[in-house]
């Protein structure tokens, strides 16, 4: 569930990618099939309610999209969504500025 901490819409997107695992997880839909059992074997580390729970999470900020595929048996799959991709590009500008700066 997404909690509103501050009243900083930076600090809470901030808070939010922060959860446990939620990189890995967007790292994986971008990457790979985007299947829950798929995802799931790809990330052994993350019990299956965490995963669960943070894609959820993301279904709630808009930034992936739980999609029914009717095929036999019916398959769940999770795809980025466009206000993740603009996300994507102002982070990598954030990357780009803080590897600048590091040095």
């Amino acid at each position: 569930m997404i909690h509103k901490t501050t009243s900083c819409p930076v600090n809470n997107l901030f808070l939010q990618l922060s959860k446990q695992w939620i990189i890995f997880i967007f790292h994986n839909l971008a990457m790979w099939e985007k299947s829950f059992s798929w995802i799931r074997k790809s990330l052994p580390w993350i019990s299956s309610r965490t995963l669960s729970l943070r894609l959820k999470d993301l279904q709630e900020l808009w930034f992936i999209e739980r999609l029914i595929v009717q095929e036999q048996p019916i398959k769940i799959e999770y795809v980025l969504t466009e206000k993740w991709k603009s996300l994507t590009n102002e982070l990598e500008k954030l990357w780009n500025w803080a590897s600048e700066w590091e040095k």
